[in-house]
């Protein structure tokens, strides 16, 4: 999967002043960019999240669920630049930390959808 977020068209400097400016301003939160896998025709209407560092995959997961309208047999499944699928019970704290984009400090997701039941 290639890393081509809409996100990273913006210069790189002013994303690392809007990383640094969240981070100092919401010491316990993180920052992400969470958009549409490229295959994927997900309505994501927002894709820059600041969410709690205890936060767990599984709740942002329900988060994202309730601002789309998607029907109940589509999974939603939140994969890293890294082509890692984020399991539900793990921190976002601890996903940033792995995961984060080194040069701006924001965190990128993408968003997929699949059918389980048919």
């Amino acid at each position: 999967m290639k890393a081509d977020f809409k996100f990273k068209e913006l210069d790189l400097e002013e994303r690392k002043k809007e990383a640094f400016k969240i981070l100092n301003q919401y010491p316990n939160r993180v920052p992400i960019i969470c958009e549409p896998e490229p295959n994927s025709n997900l309505p994501l209407n927002k894709n820059r999240y600041i969410l709690p560092n205890d936060m767990t995959v599984n709740q942002f997961i329900f988060l994202i669920r309730k601002k789309i309208d998607i029907n109940d047999k589509y999974a939603i499944f939140l994969i890293t630049t890294k082509n890692v699928t984020l399991s539900g019970d793990i921190t976002l704290k601890e996903v940033y930390n792995k995961y984060k984009d080194k040069q701006d400090n924001f965190l990128y997701i993408y968003c997929a959808s699949e059918m389980i039941w048919g």
